[in-house]
């Protein structure tokens, strides 16, 4: 059964999104120039942190020692996926809070497009293309940010081994279903909400932004979004 994610939670809970059988009812979108220039000043900040493990990082590098180099690689591993954070969050500042585009947007396209950007994909991640042309109205930028944090979300819990189906299907007369499945050749499926909590956070927040459902299951990410034609 697929549960919907819900931000709302008493004083003094997690901090990370919970789980809920109650569906997200987000209010309709508007470009928002505060929070997007809070995202940007976030990922700066962030960045800037990076910047001064990266000049300690260049002094480490110059001792001529085993266990340093051991922790110089780490810490380049660290910076690496930092960086990337600090990107995603930027790239949502931009994306989620700007205007709308005009045009419908094409889903099998859009996944094409993410995917191939994704370089880890490779092989691990097969598009199951709709029988028919699927169309939805959704702000385009913003369902792009929203579906690359989810297929990142989800390929970070792979195994070796493992591999993502996406496919776009017909939920009703109204509604596209946009389905990530997890597959796994033993059948486990990893736990996702411990893997990137941010990533899912600002999922989340997207999906409430632009009034799409978001469906949260351990071995599945579904978005509910509504048809044209």
């Amino acid at each position: 059964m697929l549960l919907a994610m819900n931000t709302d939670r008493p004083p003094g809970s997690s901090p990370h999104p919970a789980i809920s059988d109650s569906s997200v009812s987000p209010a309709g979108p508007a470009p928002d120039t505060l929070s997007a220039a809070m995202f940007s000043a976030l990922s700066h900040d962030v960045r800037a942190t990076i910047n001064g493990i990266n000049v300690w990082t260049h002094i480490l590098e110059r001792v001529t020692d085993q266990t340093a180099a051991r922790a110089v690689d780490g810490i380049r591993r660290s910076i690496a996926q930092q960086t990337e954070l600090a990107q995603e969050i930027s790239d949502f500042g931009r994306d989620v809070y700007a205007a709308p585009g005009e045009q419908p947007v094409e889903l099998d396209a859009l996944l094409g497009d993410i995917v191939k950007d994704l370089r880890e994909a490779g092989s691990r991640v097969r598009l199951k293309p709709c029988e028919a042309p699927a169309f939805t109205a959704v702000h385009d930028r913003a369902l792009h940010t929203l579906l690359r944090l989810l297929v990142r979300d989800a390929m970070s819990a792979l195994t070796e081994d493992g591999s993502l189906d996406i496919a776009v299907e017909a939920a009703d007369d109204t509604h596209w279903r946009l389905r990530i499945d997890i597959l796994e050749p033993d059948g486990m499926h990893a736990d996702l909400s411990v893997r990137r909590p941010l990533r899912q956070t600002l999922a989340l927040l997207a999906a409430r932004e632009h009034a799409i459902t978001l469906e949260i299951a351990p071995d599945q990410r579904a978005l509910l979004l509504p048809r044209i034609g």
